[in-house]
């Protein structure tokens, strides 16, 4: 997590990371988590996105 993301593969890399440190962000349907966790789940799924980086889910610890 040192390493500065220099390119948007790299910042892919760093959302899934994020997400995986948060995990119970996705314990519960997007509808039913509060605004904060909504937002940074939100913001982690679009890196992702626009990165071509999959966020898998099921290699969350907490994930669905």
């Amino acid at each position: 997590m040192q390493t500065p993301a220099r390119t948007i593969a790299g910042l892919g890399v760093k959302a899934r990371h994020a997400a995986y440190v948060m995990s119970n962000y996705w314990e519960a349907p997007i509808d039913r988590v509060d605004w904060d966790a909504r937002a940074v789940r939100l913001l982690i799924e679009a890196i992702c996105d626009v990165a071509g980086t999959p966020l898998s889910l099921c290699n969350l610890k907490g994930g669905e």
